[in-house]
């Protein structure tokens, strides 16, 4: 590696000191050291360090009361609420494994993630009790529920001075949490975090994002997340809860409680960016606004920045990370940067063909090693994507400026190359969404013989008009990006399809385009490969019930499920669909994940969609 490349490799050097304590300690750490400190306020209501430790307590009792004393995984709806405070900290304080979940969970998907976690009990809400009701039935291992949420743990009875039974030393590898993978490119995962991943990264992002004793913080996010939870937990800060999506109740809940940090959510920020009301919102306390869950366009960091005289800065981070690994800095804030690396934190980016580590400012793939770093996938054959030295690459492509600031360009399944120049389909889709004529749009590669691939964007305008509009968009687009990003084809389309969680099928969509110009229909043929992890008898009887249900689908074509004569738990299903979109509108059917988790139960898939290059027929045909 020269001296030019070395500046493409991210570290900051800064040395955290590690306590070799469980995160539930850390927080009778706090509640010892701040016992009055308000450690959690809701509402009206406020719960100190001190009585969030004893709540902790007696749910841990109840917890090992409902096991037995065996270990097990207690998954928990992430409130946002004390009470999930509570509930997550208990589970590791009892020996068992917490497994936040997302209340705002289909029940299909709620049933997959108990399913694959084998939970023995779930911490519910009443609303997701009443989702849970559904498909109770057809668990083959059914949880403990508890109904929380409320305030119910806080007052819950029992003795808070007695110790936990069986009191455990720290071991740092015990597996402390489980966090499920977004599915973005395949079915969840379910990551598995040791006491050190947790505890570690706690510490590094009370570190990056400043926080103290003093600090306190408005988090104003839907649902409640571990990294902002434990790194004011470590640091003994304050934390201000709000679900409000209109965040000029977190403002005004800043101003109030005199906060000095702010978090939320892009898609938030987005409006409170275009708030047009009585100018009365400021943020006189707060060093910085913090967004989190996805990216965020540098036009509304700037005008928020602008707006509050204060910096909005964002980080980056995966549940293979537990999870944070960059954020930006805020006393030098670079919008549309995720930062650089939080402390004993290296990010290095390679080329996505060659493995080999790229120079500063080229792009790669994003690699990642540090204490937070997961132990690994839970059941899965397949080995994590860490190689010997402790790497772990992420399959997000991006580059580090000559500063060590890391910028994410694109998922690496995503990206193609012309002319040997990496392109982000997601960078051209942000030009050509600004253009007011575009309601929608993606782009993907068409391959081309001389180029390798160029661009082919779906249109969806905003109203229908003349045959030229379309031309006159891509010429607009194209004048704003280099040659190589230019915008080749382009066709206008009534809707962008999307998946239940708002996400465009890309791959989907450029498997259907790819098999229309090789060969002009859009035809597509899914493989996918099944490693056998039970009983082959009970996969296939399983797998004639999902073939029922693809049968009614439209433009199903027929499917043929292939065995290894060599390895009886190895097998391949060829399915043909008329079209792409046929594809996505079967995937997209509620019912469809059902079959989905009773494959899971019994296998693990590495499905693709394919489309015909050559094509062989017998002599006499």
């Amino acid at each position: 590696m020269n001296e030019t490349q070395q500046v493409a490799v991210a570290t900051r050097s800064a040395t955290l000191d590690y306590p070799e304590l469980r995160m539930d300690q850390l927080l009778a750490r706090s509640a010892a050291a701040h016992p009055d400190q308000v450690a959690i306020r809701a509402g009206e209501h406020t719960t100190t360090y001190a009585e969030l430790d004893a709540a902790v307590t007696r749910c841990a009792k109840r917890i090992r009361e409902l096991t037995r004393g065996e270990q097990t995984v207690v998954a928990v709806g992430s409130l946002l609420d004390p009470d999930y405070v509570i509930a997550y900290y208990a589970a590791i304080r009892s020996g068992n494994i917490a497994l936040p979940v997302v209340p705002l969970l289909p029940a299909v998907a709620l049933k997959y993630m108990l399913e694959m976690s084998g939970a023995g009990i779930a911490f519910l809400s009443a609303e997701m009790r009443d989702r849970f009701s559904r498909i109770e039935a057809g668990l083959a291992k059914q949880p403990q529920v508890v109904v929380f949420g409320g305030g119910e743990l806080l007052a819950g009875a029992g003795d808070s001075d007695a110790e936990v039974a069986g009191p455990r030393p720290y071991d740092p590898d015990e597996p402390a949490a489980m966090h499920f993978t977004s599915g973005t490119t395949g079915m969840p995962k379910a990551v598995m975090l040791s006491q050190r991943n947790v505890t570690a990264n706690a510490a590094q992002v009370a570190d990056a994002l400043q926080i103290d004793a003093g600090s306190v913080c408005v988090i104003s996010f839907p649902t409640y997340h571990p990294m902002h939870m434990n790194g004011t937990v470590i640091a003994a800060a304050t934390q201000v809860l709000t679900a409000d999506q209109d965040l000029t109740t977190a403002v005004r809940l800043a101003g109030q409680y005199r906060a000095t940090h702010l978090f939320s959510l892009p898609a938030w920020l987005n409006r409170l960016a275009s708030y047009a009301g009585p100018d009365d919102l400021r943020l006189d306390t707060v060093r910085f606004v913090g967004s989190g869950g996805s990216a965020l366009s540098r036009a509304v960091a700037v005008e928020l920045s602008g707006r509050f005289c204060v910096p909005v800065i964002q980080g980056y981070g995966l549940a293979e990370t537990s999870p944070l690994t960059h954020l930006d800095s805020p006393q030098e804030p670079a919008p549309g940067s995720v930062g650089r690396t939080v402390a004993d934190t290296e990010c290095r980016t390679v080329d996505v063909e060659r493995r080999v580590e790229v120079a500063a400012g080229e792009v790669g793939e994003i690699q990642l090693r540090g204490p937070q770093v997961m132990l690994g996938y839970l059941n899965h054959p397949e080995p994590a994507d860490i190689d010997a030295d402790g790497w772990l690459s992420t399959a997000d492509v991006g580059y580090i400026d000559a500063d060590g600031r890391l910028f994410i360009v694109d998922r690496i399944k995503d990206v193609f190359k012309h002319d040997n120049w990496m392109v982000s389909p997601t960078e051209i889709e942000s030009v050509l969404s600004a253009h007011p004529a575009v309601a929608d749009c993606v782009v993907v590669d068409r391959p081309h013989e001389v180029h390798g691939g160029v661009a082919y964007a779906y249109v969806a305008l905003r109203e229908a008009s003349g045959p030229g509009q379309l031309d006159e968009i891509v010429s607009w687009v194209n004048e704003q990006l280099p040659y190589f990003k230019h915008i080749w084809h382009a066709e206008a389309v009534p809707s962008i399809p999307r998946t239940p969680n708002g996400k465009v099928p890309r791959r989907d969509l450029r498997g259907a385009l790819h098999a229309q110009f090789a060969g002009g229909s859009k035809m597509v043929i899914l493989l996918n490969r099944l490693t056998v992890t039970g009983s082959p008898e009970k996969f296939e009887e399983v797998f004639a019930k999902t073939s029922e249900f693809m049968r009614a689908q439209p433009g199903f074509m027929g499917h043929t499920l292939v065995k290894s004569l060599r390895n009886p738990s190895s097998y391949v299903n060829i399915a043909h669909w008329e079209d792409a979109a046929d594809h996505i509108r079967s995937v997209q059917n509620p019912e469809f994940m059902e079959h989905i988790t009773a494959l899971a139960e019994v296998s693990s898939s590495d499905p693709d969609l394919y489309s015909i290059v050559l094509e062989v027929a017998h002599a006499d045909d």
